[in-house]
Order: structure tokens, then C-alpha cells, then sequence
């Protein structure tokens, strides 16, 4: 789609997933996402899977339904947390979801003892 897409940043991707499985670390990422036709709170809204992919006139602007839901619930089981900045467009309300969900469940899992890093 029209998302931006970090071409030198993709280069060291599979290294470091690599690194995290033999280091034993999980990272998550998103399943599902809410694309729009516009980067505008106004523009049309679609739902779009990693299986299905973002249509090419739409750009990805938050994680959807299903990716909110495995990030929290990982994030409450975890006892370390790097969250390296929003999931998506927070300063528009049809993107926000995502990163209130996150920043709730990151509350509660520093309530519980987690560490919390936070940066981005």
C-alpha cells in the first residue's frame, strides 16, 4: 500500500529476529491492521491482514482488533517491556486505538512489577 516503508531499516530485519530467537526473545508484531485512503481522520477506513496485505491506494495508520489483543495480553505476561513509540496515528481519534490500548496495558503491567521502558 502506501505506507511508508523503510527500505535500509527492512535490510536488518530477518538478522535480528534471528538474534531474538536465539537469545530467547519474543517480539511481537501486528497481525491486522486499520488503513486508510488518506492520512486524514476523515479518509476512508479499511481493515487489512498481514495474510491479506494493505490494499496499494491505502496506508496503514494503526494495529487492528486482533494485533491490540495479542500486544496487550503479552504485554501483561511480560516482566521486561520496550516500547519504542506509538502503534499508530494517536493524534487522530480514528487511529488512536492502538496506542491507548498499549499505554493501558503498560500501565498495568508497571503496576504489577514490570520494567517499563519507554522511548520513541
Amino acid at each position: 500500500g502506501k505506507s511508508l516503508y523503510d527500505e535500509e531499516g527492512a535490510k536488518i530485519v530477518k538478522n535480528l529476529m534471528e538474534k531474538a530467537k536465539k537469545n530467547n526473545v519474543k517480539i511481537i508484531l501486528p497481525v491486522d491492521f486499520v488503513t486508510a485512503d488518506n492520512f486524514a481522520n476523515d479518509a476512508k477506513i479499511q481493515n487489512a491482514t498481514v495474510k491479506d496485505g494493505i490494499a496499494d491506494d491505502y496506508m496503514g495508520l494503526d494495529i487492528g482488533e486482533e494485533s491490540r489483543k495479542l500486544i496487550t495480553e503479552t504485554i501483561c505476561k511480560a516482566k521486561t517491556i520496550v516500547f519504542n513509540g506509538p502503534p499508530g496515528v494517536f493524534e487522530m481519534s480514528n487511529f488512536e486505538k492502538g496506542t491507548k490500548a498499549l499505554v493501558e496495558a503498560l500501565g498495568k503491567a508497571t503496576e504489577s512489577g514490570a520494567t517499563t521502558i519507554v522511548g520513541g
